[in-house]
């Protein structure tokens, strides 16, 4: 953190006239240690960049053991800047690069922004300039990093591992980006040569006006692959224009071979597939446009040339591209004026004369975004929490104690300033419960100047409210997503992608700019949304994964030294403050929000409300947080009592644990939280509850190995709706109940959530029932769900009913699923149509987008197989490219590269003590090797230990290595009872995999046929 601060100071330095800033070999050997690299060649760097840029004279003070060189801040910047991006670029691996070549003194390249330093990752964050390269050594250096994915023009990043260290190097770049320049794409069909002039000149009036424009024809002699430029144009336009020709539409309408046009076939598919995926976004993105002497006939009908708008150019002239540009710029030709008072109108007159009395007229209501100024900001609405209260003078207190800036702070502030500057951003403050993620939020939105406002989203329900609002959001607006699982971590994930993607392309629009997006999020919910997918090609690629990358702020749970200082300053004018600091755990804002209240009460409260608050509890630590309903706790609460517990409850039991559980903690929040709607949202019917954000962590890590009763999970198919019993059900499969987890996705499907079906399907096919899953996947295909169609598609194959398979196949198709085009062209292939299975694949690749690497590799072989090596080489390339998904190196060869065994050991527990001791979790990684270290070692209870703790942080999937490990032993009861409480934690792998290694045993086969009941005992037959 030291070395951020400090090379944060230098990074942002500007001053000039008699200030200075210090380079000295102490920075140098942090950084030294930071880039896995030797101090003395990083200490020859900056003296011969102090040279370049300061002369000989300064360059000299570079010697001895303990040197330091003062020099001008845009000096010391610059130096620095230049020394991060040399380094990196050496440990790529261009050895003979000359210091002077990439000096911003000469003509730069990058400029690097900030640097995070972590315990096993270092990240350089820079921009791209705007300056071309200047000599053959830059040109070669930009062409090098562009094979390896990173483009000056559109940004990108590059991960390497320096050989023989334990640490990651990552160059985060994003591209030179001017706030007022929009971005256009020209696609067009080669109709004919006065077709493509007319089209250059369309592009340079454009150029002329502002524009920012891409042509092919200005893409320059370089051999390149047009395919991946068109995807990188189109993704990053702000406007793509579709000029209209006879050529265009008959590749657009699918009228042409799949020889012809591939060029502008594959971009018309691609935006078919775009405008399919988000409809409301793409339609006001894609422009058709008519030239002179065309007709909007010759506009491809997926874009609608009657109904849907189009320009039609009289002439490519300045007055003739008029509409045109004012689309592009957001300047309208026409501005309605503003909205007057609505008059108080007498009404008519009767016959008789008489004037009939009416009823007052009601306040307008006016549509729109429930914005909040910042101005008018209430904390507690945005869900800050309440302080405690002491017993003696509250009433004289502010509702919140006197805010400390801590170094997480200065993070979200420069975001904020960002914002102020015109720039759109987000920040995510990941931490644990009450750690003041959420303040810290609200207290850099109070920096915000008057004409910003906050958006909420949470009714009728926070996935749904984004779902409805991002496109009315306006500029200069806060969009406060408190609680980001609710967003992105939905129950169908493809509702969490769509709002990931949406927010993507609100940040990137510049109409809306400046907007900024804030959201809080627990530590083991992000790496949820951050973790590799091993059934991806592509490793985690997702729209939601991609949202996060590079915007996380870590917020630790304790306060440090430093910070304790500044806290007993404040102190002296608020005794809340006064008394947090005699706590000896420094969680100051843990107990500022009553956390140590919280567990008191929990611990005394009476069997029923401790019995309400572990089922609410449980919901939470399952992965569902929204609201909890009443009659569903009136039904699972009776399940964690024992018969004498519930004999004694009285006939008011559920009233009276509610108000206990509502209770405030010492002023602060009770155990739970009451949600009601506010004035103007609909209601959600029976009241709905949550357990506060702290007794949910705390009681959840103490049943992290408890797997909640029978009356838990009826209760939920009884009572909750189809977006928790989604969460659940796959909650309870992943614990290996599956019959409760079957009956929750059926009920599901029930509800209208169609993709419960395709899981329940799985779930029967994996017990060995393949009549019963073909009936669940039929039931989600026949209503519209493409995963389901492609397993029924699955089920017809296995039989050999390869018309149907395939009709299924086409319907999936429709809907953009690139597994169905891969079957299809499977099938094509086994028919000896290879010509029909290159088009499916081709059509496979625009629909899988960064999972396209499939597809490819099977289109290379077929373009192999039919003798085009150049094609199948150009696809395997492009399959190879992107963020591949690592994977594990064996224990010994981590050790070798470690130093050896023992020192590996000692890193991995410094590393787990220091992450413990500032507050943090430890990495689910180091705790995942250091307990296979333990178990090799012989350390069994140390190991289990280590596993347990990673099993509480979310990660139970360490037990499988200590399960294979004893039952290659022969310990099989050990092996056995790890299982279990695997299972139990989240992850039933181990479960299956002893099952399929015994089956000759009839209790392990009953196990894998039909699952466990909550108590851990064999489900008997259900199905």
């Amino acid at each position: 953190m030291e070395l951020e601060n400090r090379l944060a100071g230098l990074l942002t330095a500007t001053g000039g006239g008699g200030e200075v800033a210090s380079v000295d070999v102490s920075l140098v050997a942090a950084l030294a240690e930071a880039l896995a690299v030797d101090l003395a060649e990083l200490a020859a760097t900056v003296r011969t960049l102090v040279e370049v840029h300061a002369g000989p004279t300064a360059a000299a003070g570079i010697h001895g053991v303990e040197w330091r060189v003062d020099l001008l801040p845009m000096t010391a910047r610059a130096v620095v800047s230049d020394a991060l991006i040399i380094t990196f670029l050496r440990q790529f691996g261009i050895e003979k690069l000359s210091v002077a070549a990439l000096s911003a003194a000469v003509n730069p390249l990058f400029f690097v922004d900030r640097v995070e330093v972590g315990t096993t990752l270092s990240a350089l964050h820079c921009t791209a300039s705007n300056t071309e390269p200047s000599t053959d050594e830059q040109t070669e250096v930009i062409e090098l990093l562009e094979q390896a994915g990173l483009h000056r023009s559109r940004g990108g990043e590059i991960t390497l591992r320096p050989a023989g260290s334990a640490r990651t190097i990552q160059l985060v770049c994003r591209a030179p980006m001017s706030p007022d320049r929009v971005k256009v794409f020209v696609s067009y069909a080669h109709d004919d040569e006065t077709h493509k002039v007319t089209v250059g000149i369309l592009a340079e009036l454009l150029v002329h006006n502002g524009i920012d424009v891409d042509l092919d024809l200005w893409a320059g002699p370089a051999r390149r692959d047009w395919g991946s430029w068109a995807i990188g144009c189109i993704e990053n336009a702000d406007f793509v224009l579709i000029v209209a020709s006879p050529r265009y539409r008959h590749v657009g309408d699918g009228l042409v071979a799949t020889s012809d046009n591939r060029g502008v076939q594959s971009e018309a598919a691609l935006i078919r597939d775009l405008l399919h995926r988000d409809r409301a976004v793409w339609t006001a993105k894609l422009l058709p446009v008519v030239l002179p002497g065309r007709s909007i006939d010759e506009i491809p009908l997926f874009l609608q040339p009657y109904c849907g708008g189009h320009y039609l150019i009289p002439a490519v002239t300045q007055a003739g591209i008029d509409e045109l540009l004012r689309t592009i710029t957001a300047q309208p030709g026409h501005v309605r004026p503003p909205l007057g008072e609505v008059p108080v109108l007498s009404p008519y007159s009767t016959v008789a004369g008489e004037v009939t009395a009416q009823p007052p007229l009601p306040a307008t209501v006016r549509p729109g975004l429930p914005l909040v100024s910042v101005e008018d900001l209430d904390p507690f609405e945005l869900d800050v929490h309440r302080a405690i209260s002491l017993d003696v003078g509250s009433d004289v207190l502010p509702a919140l104690p006197r805010y400390v800036k801590r170094p997480h702070d200065r993070k979200v502030l420069e975001k904020v300033r960002q914002a102020i500057a015109g720039t759109s951003g987000m920040a995510i403050l990941v931490g644990d419960s009450s750690t003041g993620k959420t303040r810290a939020c609200f207290e850099a939105v109070k920096q915000l100047p008057a004409g910003w406002s906050v958006w909420h989203p949470i009714s009728p329900t926070p996935p749904q409210a984004l779902l409805d609002g991002l496109a009315e959001v306006p500029p200069r607006t806060v969009v406060w997503l408190d609680e980001l699982q609710q967003y992105l971590l939905t129950s169908d994930p493809s509702l969490g992608e769509e709002m990931a993607a949406r927010l993507r392309a609100l940040l990137r629009d510049r109409r809306k700019a400046p907007v900024l997006v804030l959201g809080t999020i627990w530590p083991e919910r992000m790496r949820t949304i951050t973790s590799v997918d091993p059934a991806a090609d592509l490793g985690s690629c997702t729209q939601a994964g991609q949202l996060v990358k590079g915007i996380q702020i870590a917020v630790p749970s304790r306060f440090d030294q430093a910070e304790l200082a500044a806290l007993g300053e404040a102190a002296q004018s608020d005794p809340r403050l006064r008394q947090a600091l005699h706590t000896q755990s420094r969680e100051i804002t843990q107990y500022l929000a009553g956390a140590p209240a919280m567990v008191e009460r929990y611990q005394v409260a009476p069997a029923a409300a401790h019995a309400v608050i572990d089922v609410a509890a449980d919901v939470r630590r399952l992965g569902y947080a929204g609201d909890i309903p009443r009659s569903f706790l009136e039904r699972a609460a009776p399940g964690y009592l024992s018969d004498t517990e519930w004999l004694a409850t009285g006939e008011d039991w559920l009233h009276e644990a509610l108000e206990f559980g509502l209770a405030p903690c010492r002023g602060a929040a009770g155990l739970l939280v009451r949600r009601r709607p506010k004035p103007g949202h609909a209601s959600a019917g029976e009241p709905g509850y949550r357990p506060a954000d702290y007794i949910a962590r705390w009681v959840g890590g103490r049943r992290s190995f408890d797997v909640p009763p029978v009356a838990f999970w009826d209760g939920a198919c009884a009572h909750l709706d189809a977006d928790a019993l989604m969460v659940l059900a796959g909650a309870a499969a992943a614990r290996g109940r599956t019959r409760h987890a079957t009956l929750l996705y059926e009920q599901a499907g029930q509800l209208g959530s169609f993709t419960a079906y395709a899981h329940a399907g799985r779930l029967y096919r994996e017990s060995g029932n393949a009549r019963l899953a073909e009936i669940s996947f039929r039931g989600g295909a026949e209503a519209g769900d493409a995963a389901a169609q492609i397993e029924v598609a699955r089920c017809c194959d296995d039989r050999g009913d390869t018309d149907e398979a395939e009709r299924w196949l086409a319907l999936a198709a429709e809907q953009g699923d690139y597994v169905a085009f891969e079957m299809l062209a499977q099938h094509a292939e086994s028919a000896g149509d290879n010509v029909r299975a290159e088009h499916f694949l081709r059509e496979a690749v625009t629909a899988a987008g960064v999972y396209r690497g499939r597809p490819l590799r099977q289109l290379a072989r077929l373009r192999a197989d039919a003798g085009d090596a150049e094609e199948a080489q150009e696809l395997r390339a492009a399959a190879a490219k992107g963020v591949q998904t690592f994977v594990r190196r064996p224990l010994h060869d981590i050790q070798q590269r470690s130093g050896g065994a023992a020192e590996l050991e000692r890193s991995l527990r410094q590393k787990i003590a220091e992450a413990e001791d500032s507050g943090s979790r430890p990495s689910s990684h180091d705790l995942e090797l250091l307990s296979e270290i333990c178990e090799t070692n012989g350390e069994y209870d140390e190991a289990e230990r280590l596993a347990d703790q990673a099993a509480r942080a979310g990660y139970p999937v360490v037990y499988g290595g200590l399960v294979a490990a004893r039952g290659n032993r022969g310990e099989v009861r050990q092996a056995e009872a790890l299982a279990l409480r695997a299972a139990n934690a989240g992850d039933a792998e181990s479960l299956w995999m002893i099952a399929e290694a015994c089956p000759e045993n009839s209790r392990w086969q009953q196990i894998r046929h039909y699952g466990l009941e909550p108590d851990g005992t064999p489900s008997t037959a259900w199905w």
